[in-house]
């Protein structure tokens, strides 16, 4: 071989490598003039509607009984003045409504015969006192018995208002004792809704603050309504923190149903970009600036976002291009081409 060709080839073994570099991969990706601007700032809390503060009511047992029958079933919506159940009255109580009521015979009967031995110079005024005493006695224990129902064998009871049944404790045949719980009612178009709030949110809220509401469904058109109180502990169960929401009338709302809450705090500023920007990893959220031609990563910490905007804080510079398309085949230093 001729000694002029090996200066050639050893200058092209150098550059070889070279070569290989700029003919490296290069992403296409689309980008954005990085630019500060601001956003809603809400905090996102599901939980259900339930009968609002007062509108519960729970029939009981006034005195010692028997369910004879149950008209209603849970869930069933009732008219003022229907039917709920009926209830017979325990034979002791009646029983004692029936001693009570010849006490009371038997002391009227005594005062009239006292008040004549009286009059025969029989009795003094203090046996007639003692007598008119007994009345009232026997008096006010006949009233107690009737107050309590005693009076009726068997009673029918009315739905006191328009509502819905939310639970039946009892069953026809069962017999209960003063003050056991038949079943409960609430009052129609009076609900609220609990949300759960995480704990570290719950300490950003506060009464009044505006919430809308919507189904978890989207059957029902959102609902702006005000948050009522919050509580000051973190549910065992579901450890959250719950918050009431009032709520207006509003068709298609019923207890038990499932809802989204979104709560405005305010306002926040930072940079902002698209979702699709933004992605995340085992090292936190990041996005991609270009430098020239290559792809910057760079930590961001997401605040909140809206539609399909997001607000982030973190180092950017306002001078390089955001990369909002092509980011996810991206590594820090990569080549990129812009479309």
């Amino acid at each position: 071989m001729n000694r002029k060709f090996f200066p050639i080839l050893f200058w092209l073994a150098l550059l070889a490598p070279a070569v290989s570099c700029a003919d490296g991969p290069s992403a296409l990706v689309q980008t954005q003039p990085a630019r500060t601007g601001t956003l809603p700032e809400t905090i996102t809390a599901y939980g259900s509607v339930v009968p609002a503060r007062g509108a519960l009511t729970t029939l009981s047992a006034p005195r010692p009984g028997l369910v004879q029958s149950i008209a209603v079933v849970a869930g069933q919506v009732v008219r003022k003045g229907q039917s709920l159940y009926t209830f017979a009255t325990d034979p002791a109580a009646r029983a004692a409504w029936l001693t009570a009521r010849s006490a009371l015979d038997y002391a009227r009967q005594d005062v009239v015969r006292t008040k004549r031995m009286q009059t025969e110079g029989l009795a003094t005024q203090a046996q007639v006192a003692a007598a008119l005493k007994a009345e009232q006695d026997a008096q006010a224990a006949l009233d107690a018995q009737r107050a309590l129902g005693a009076d009726q064998a068997s009673q029918t009871f009315y739905a006191p208002y328009d509502g819905v049944v939310m639970q039946l404790t009892a069953t026809p045949g069962d017999r209960l004792q003063t003050g056991a719980p038949v079943l409960t009612l609430a009052r129609a178009g009076r609900y609220a809704v609990h949300l759960g709030i995480e704990p570290e949110d719950a300490l950003r809220l506060r009464p009044d603050m505006t919430v809308s509401l919507s189904s978890v469904f989207g059957d029902v058109a959102p609902i702006q309504a005000r948050i009522a109180s919050i509580q000051g502990l973190v549910d065992p169960q579901t450890r959250l923190v719950n918050a009431t929401v009032d709520l207006p009338p509003a068709p298609g709302l019923l207890p038990g149903m499932r809802v989204i809450g979104r709560i405005t705090l305010g306002e926040a500023r930072g940079w902002l970009v698209p979702r699709q920007a933004v992605l995340k990893d085992d090292a936190g959220h990041y996005l991609f600036q270009i430098t020239g031609t290559q792809a910057r990563r760079i930590a961001v910490q997401p605040v909140t976002e809206s539609g399909r905007q997001m607000i982030v804080r973190g180092p950017l510079d306002a001078r390089l291009p955001v990369v909002v398309l092509g980011n996810y085949e991206l590594k820090n230093g990569m080549a990129v081409h812009e479309q």
